[in-house]
């Protein structure tokens, strides 16, 4: 037993580290990297004619760790100070004469053991990097775990503030995280390969670039990063990885020191892992020592002096340091060690950790309400300022103090403080379970972060995976690439849970970093060639594609991945074919050729449309299928090779859009636009300013200054207005008007019988604007769309949306803003316009039940900026001060529920990808939580709540916010109903249920309190509301529907009289939403509530809901037409039958 030290030590070993570090970092493993190393290079130069062929393969054969004389390996070692030239010597006479004498050609001594050290790091972070992953996980669960669990905050080791257990982990977690992305950044700047030569310059390679050719394939050999220059005396590379496992170390130091003071008797509030005998005293018997917490504490200053260590080390002396270098040999292996056995100890003390929630709680109170003094303060200063408030507050903590009474007692004796504060609103404010904060929401905002875990194999997970866009079960994200070849710079690709060339390597396949799209402005102008930005989701390879067939020749062991199925194919993709073949298509074995001798990176597909104009010159996208990229191509080669020094006209890149038959002659629009501008009310200015105010923080389609500008125009000289800009005009008329009665004398309400002139009037321009495509356009038929909502003609709306979404796509607003040069004021107005299309298209597809015709992976656009219509202009934009609002605050929560309602859409309701329900709803659900969260409203709190989602607050003050809760509650019903039809055994149906039935209820009161109210902006707002997308009729009576089919399921939303009245309200606010309802239908939609909900709850008493009772069958009810009337409601079929006497 020869170990001097705690890391080789028999006694302390597995205290200070693992078994599996100390093998990384053993002689044994470190010779064998200098004999890999040796290997490589001769691979290398081989590959480049350095040496002859077959060198390599020789080396390999014959040489090997085990072979190794130890002994006169470490006494050759002694004399000559560094143990490569021992080994070379050792080396040679392993192998034949002939090859021996290329050993070690053209390196240098430090280049081996450079290599070795690197070799030997690149294993050690990768072992840091699972333990890493398994302490984060573990951060991950507790976080959430214990997220509502309160305890003393502390600084200075005094009670400052309430805080949360969860919080407290969060916050050790928010650092690991950070850590992961250091260590990815880390594998791809420092591990770096090292051949230099004698002083770092080649030479004995020759003056040519072989040297550097050799160089750069000795980093592919070695999988690592190829330098530009030598980096013998550059050791900021090693230094970096050093410091960086001290600041993992200091990382888990903070967490080692919280728990041993956390442990301590005094608190009790945690506990390591209970293991007999652990932590014990040899004399106290009662003794349970933190063990694991202290050895971390030790290791992180351990670590702190290694990384000094090696800062040293980076002092080095010209081409070859002296001394400094050594240091490294010493602090490499003892901070990998030291930093393995730290998280070994994190991860145990961690994942079994004993929390003492009662005590935390007691500690909590221990000073009697004096730990949420600022709370009284910052309540009391609204009265008496907070410097004053501050004093009092002091004074009544000094009495508590002194006296030992709480601090409620000490206030309450106080005259300047119960002069503003009663005794209830003291009881609250000195409450330690009522101040936290924004613990609890920062701590969710953290979790709800999309991150990547890591299973037992080492793999990444998270939840559904996919390699190359194909759904598979593992770990890795659509589009995403492992971290293995991202460094190497090669295809990801694969069926299982490793990607195949992690799984020929035999190596952890790892997904840690999430890939973005790149939004760094590189053009301010469109035509400028620039690299294609990744989409979010690669393509899924189809059974037809050539290059199935390639990787299944390159790929044997993915043979169903690339099987010809269906249709034929071209005969030279599918077989091997004659050379007399005459097609002009590249032969299957010239593909496979071409894909087996490349050496460099796999190419990106660069290409990307521009705009050009059309016959009327509006500027149109022109995607790159259109060929618009190559013809650029082509141009920039005759420029370069100067045979045509013009530039193509633009007709070239247009040419496809160009009418080559000459336009019809058009018949002209003024006395069209005259007719029609005449009948424009004489408020028509005022009715255009309110609407624009009423509907911009929802639709913000148009800017309220320059379409009034526009409009006076169009006023003021109708011969020469523009056919679009009156369209746009008569759409806000027609939505300014709603509910007015104009000239109407029937007694009925009045809900669009003056809107309806102007609206008719704008659609007889509809097929005048087809052949003009423009943003004013566009502005136009959004406002159309909103308006046929609101008329309840939903089809057409749907039509027209059509149209819209691809005359906006046409438009080039689906792309990101900074491609294009436009002004300030254009440049937003196209991010608005398209965001409010894109909601058009989202909320349509969910209300029709159809497919979007928008995918996200086509759009990379941002969205609005939060500026308002007096701050935004030609020349300039000016954005608003933090803290305040604006108009189109509202408008982004909008965009945003819309992308989740369009994820739910092709998650849930796709006709193919139908498998892992629980995990989509799951995600999307906390999606639509911190949705949630950017609601300006209170939350209401039961006290017998399980924890489960909190609905909004019933207090609808604004349109807008009414709104948006009415849509809330509907995206949640659209992400939970799936799940009714699993089985009701299945878990996730009893929480989706309940999700829906929460939704319906709260749905139902909000359309109740405004379609009650007489006041008619009021209800003319409900109105809206219940008939604009995602909403509808069909929703409120589905609501209601719900709240019986949980009951008739046995898990009631709450008690019979709660669910009864609930259903009586629904059915009561139909009828006073149902307008003229002209052919009855919402009335007979009412009618079926109100019958259900006789029947249902009518027997309650004699026959107790039971599940297996609720069958339709029971009531035998004579109704015919409940398919028709429930398709008319885009309901579920009932299979119900109604009474002949019931008049249905």
């Amino acid at each position: 037993m020869s170990a001097a030290t705690v890391f080789d030590s028999t006694l302390f070993g597995n205290i200070f580290g693992t078994e599996e570090a100390r093998q990384a970092f053993s002689e044994r493993s470190y010779v064998a990297n200098l004999i890999k190393a040796e290997c490589a290079l001769a691979e290398a130069e081989e590959a480049e004619g350095i040496v002859p062929s077959g060198t390599a393969a020789v080396l390999r054969e014959h040489c090997d760790v085990s072979k190794i004389d130890w002994q006169l390996l470490a006494a050759r070692t002694e004399i000559v100070g560094y143990p490569v030239l021992p080994l070379v010597e050792q080396m040679s006479k392993w192998v034949p004469e002939e090859t021996s004498g290329y050993i070690h050609w053209g390196a240098t001594t430090q280049d081996i053991m450079d290599l070795a050290s690197v070799l030997q790091m690149k294993h050690g972070l990768e072992i840091v990097e699972r333990l890493l992953r398994k302490v984060t996980s573990t951060l991950e669960n507790m976080s959430a775990a214990y997220r509502d669990v309160p305890m003393a905050g502390r600084t200075h080791l005094q009670h400052a503030l309430p805080i949360t257990f969860g919080y407290k982990c969060a916050v050790w977690l928010a650092g690991f995280r950070r850590h992961v992305k250091r260590l990815e950044q880390i594998k791809e700047s420092s591990l770096l390969v090292q051949f230099g030569g004698a002083a770092g310059t080649l030479a004995s390679l020759g003056t040519s670039d072989s040297g550097i050719r050799v160089r750069k394939r000795l980093a592919t050999i070695l999988e690592l990063q190829d330098p530009v220059i030598t980096w013998h005396v550059a050791r900021d590379t090693v230094a970096e990885i050093i410091n960086y496992l001290a600041l993992v170390g200091g990382s888990l130091g903070k967490i080692a020191l919280d728990l041993i003071v956390m442990s301590s008797n005094e608190l009790n509030e945690v506990a390591e892992p209970y293991v007999p005998h652990r932590g014990a005293s040899s004399t106290m018997p009662q003794k349970r020592n933190p063990i694991s917490s202290e050895v971390i504490l030790a290791q992180s200053k351990i670590l702190r002096a290694q990384a000094g260590l090696v800062l040293d080390g980076m002092v080095s002396d010209f081409e070859r340091a002296s001394g400094p270098w050594h240091l490294e040999w010493a602090a490499i292996p003892t901070a990998f060690i030291s930093i393995v056995g730290s998280l070994h100890q994190a991860k145990f003390a961690l994942s079994g950790l004993q929390v003492n929630k009662d005590a935390m709680l007691a500690n909590l109170k221990s000073t009697r309400g004096l730990i949420v003094a600022e709370a009284v303060m910052m309540d009391l200063a609204k009265y008496t300022g907070r410097q004053e408030a501050h004093e009092i507050v002091y004074k009544a903590c000094v009495e508590a103090h002194e006296n030992s009474i709480s601090l409620q007692e000490a206030l309450e004796k106080s005259s300047q403080v119960t002069a503003h504060l009663a005794s209830t609103d003291l009881s609250k404010l000195c409450d330690p379970t009522k101040y936290l904060g924004c613990c609890q929401l920062m701590l969710d905002e953290l979790l709800g972060q999309k991150t990547v875990q890591v299973n037992g194999n080492g793999n990444a997970t998270n939840g559904t995976h996919y390699m190359n866009g194909q759904e598979t079960p593992g770990g890795a994200q659509s589009g995403q690439v492992c971290d293995r070849c991202r460094r190497r710079k090669i295809r990801c690709y694969g069926d299982g849970e490793k990607c195949t060339p992690c799984t020929v390597g035999g190596v952890a396949c790892v997904v840690s970093t999430k890939l973005k799209r790149n939004r760094k402005r590189k053009s301010y102008y469109e035509n400028e060639v620039v690299d294609e930005r990744r989409s979010g989701s690669a393509p899924v390879r189809t059974p037809d594609s050539a290059a199935g067939v390639v990787d299944s020749t390159l790929n044997p062991t993915e043979p169903s991945q690339s099987r010809m199925v269906g249709q034929s194919q071209p005969s030279v993709l599918i077989s091997n074919g004659s050379d007399r073949s005459t097609s002009t298509w590249p032969r299957r074995a010239d593909m496979i050729s071409i894909v087996r001798s490349r050496q460099g990176p796999e190419p990106v597909i660069g290409h990307m449309g521009r705009l050009v104009s059309n016959d009327d010159q509006i500027a149109m996208f022109a995607g790159s299928s259109t060929g618009v990229h190559f013809i650029s191509q082509a141009e920039q080669q005759l420029q370069m090779l100067r045979i045509h020094t013009d530039t193509f006209p633009s007709s070239v890149y247009s040419l496809y859009l160009h009418n080559i038959w000459g336009n019809p002659p058009k018949d002209s629009e003024a006395h069209l636009i005259g007719a029609m501008v005449a009948q424009f009310p004489r408020n028509a200015a005022d009715i255009l300013e309110a609407t624009i105010d009423r509907w911009t923080p929802l639709y913000p389609i148009v800017h309220k200054h320059s379409t009034l500008e526009a409009f006076h125009r169009l006023r003021d000289d109708p011969e020469n207005a523009d056919l679009s800009i009156l369209h746009q005009v008569l759409g806000l008329l027609a939505l300014g008007t709603l509910g007015l009665p104009g000239t109407c004398t029937q007694a009925h309400e009045h809900f669009l019988c003056l809107s309806e002139k102007y609206y008719h009037m704008s659609a007889t321009l509809t097929s005048k604007l087809h052949e003009r495509p423009s943003l004013p356009t566009l502005q136009g038929l959004e406002i159309a769309q909103i308006y046929l909502q609101l008329s309840s003609r939903y089809s057409v709306a749907s039509q027209l949306g059509g149209m819209a979404t691809r005359m906006a796509q046409n438009l080039g607003l689906h792309r990101h803003s900074q491609r294009f040069k436009f002004d300030p004021l254009e440049t937003e107005l196209r991010r608005r316009v398209w965001w409010c299309q894109y909601s058009l298209d989202a909320f349509s597809s969910a209300y029709h039940g159809m497919p979007r015709l928008i995918r996200d992976q086509d759009v990379d656009t941002d969205l609005p900026s939060r500026v308002d219509h007096d701050q935004v202009s030609r020349e300039s934009v000016a954005f608003p001060l933090p803290g305040e609002r604006s108009q189109v605050d509202t408008a982004l929560c909008m965009f945003k529920l819309a992308v989740i309602v369009g994820e739910a859409l092709e998650k849930l309701y796709t006709t193919t990808r139908r498998r892992g329900g629980v995990a989509k709803i799951t995600q999307l659900q906390a999606e639509l939580t911190m949705w949630e969260r950017m609601l300006p409203t209170e939350k209401l709190t039961d006290a017998d709540d399980d924890g489960g989602d909190l609905l909004p607050a019933v207090n609808i003050d604004t349109f807008e916010v009414a709104f948006l809760r009415a849509a809330f509650c509907n995206a949640t019903v659209h992400i939970h109903r799936p799940a009714l039809a699993f089985t009701t055994s299945d878990p996730q149906f009893s929480v989706s249920l309940i999700a829906c039935g929460r939704a319906s209820a709260e749905l139902i009161r909000l359309f109740a309190i405004g379609s009650g109210d007489e006041a008619t902006p009021r209800r003319l707002d409900a109105v809206i509301i219940a008939h604009l997308y995602p909403n509808g009729m069909h929703m409120l009576w589905q609501a209601g529907l719900t709240i019986l089919f949980a009951r008739w399921k046995g898990q009631p939303i709450s008690t019979d009289e709660e669910d009864e009245d609930l259903v009586r309200t629904c059915a009561t606010t139909l009828r006073h939403l149902r307008a003229d309802d002209a052919n009855g239908y919402i009335t007979q939609c009412a009618d079926v509530l109100d019958t259900l909900q006789t029947k249902t709850f009518s027997s309650k008493e004699a026959q107790p809901p039971v599940i297996d009772q609720l069958q339709w069958n029971v009531w035998d009810w004579p109704m015919a037409s409940a398919l028709e009337l429930a398709n008319t409601l885009d309901a579920m079929p009932l299979d119900l039958q109604f009474e002949p006497g019931l008049g249905l």
